[in-house]
């Protein structure tokens, strides 16, 4: 595994626009997907990774179903892997919630993002989750992660 990129918080905060327009994106996508999983899973039964793929047993309507979820679930896994890219790391794609890893005081720890936010406001140690945030500045003249 290769080092984990780490980040100030101006740096993070300058992937904020563009995490919120591909969150966005992906969860109107996950909408998408969990509809055509009930389509199908209501007209074939419950659906697993090999009764998702499309068979030429199937009907028309449901090859091409079938299709058009494997289609959504690529773009899906397409785009959070973009996001991985930048360097961040996908805490709870449902939530939208996103880490990126930062230096306080010689530790290291992960600045936190939810989708929504407009800022990224908040840390967390790196053993702990979303239940451990805490602001970046808990008083005006608190330091600021950089």
């Amino acid at each position: 595994m290769s080092e984990p990129r780490f980040f100030t918080v101006d740096e993070a905060n300058e992937l904020v626009p563009q995490l919120a327009h591909l969150m966005g994106q992906q969860m109107k996508l996950l909408g998408e997907i969990e509809e055509l999983v009930r389509a199908l899973s209501a007209e074939v039964g419950p659906l697993d990774e090999e009764r998702a793929k499309p068979l030429d047993t199937d009907s028309p309507s449901v090859r091409e179903r079938k299709a058009a979820l494997a289609r959504a679930l690529q773009a899906y896994r397409d785009r959070w892997a973009r996001v991985e890219e930048t360097g961040a790391i996908v805490k709870d794609p449902r939530l939208g919630l996103v880490d990126f890893y930062a230096r306080l005081e010689g530790e290291t720890v992960l600045l936190c993002w939810q989708y929504g936010e407009p800022e990224i406001a908040y840390w967390h140690p790196v053993d702990e989750g979303f239940a451990g945030r805490r602001p970046l500045r808990d008083h005006e003249d608190a330091p600021v992660l950089n």
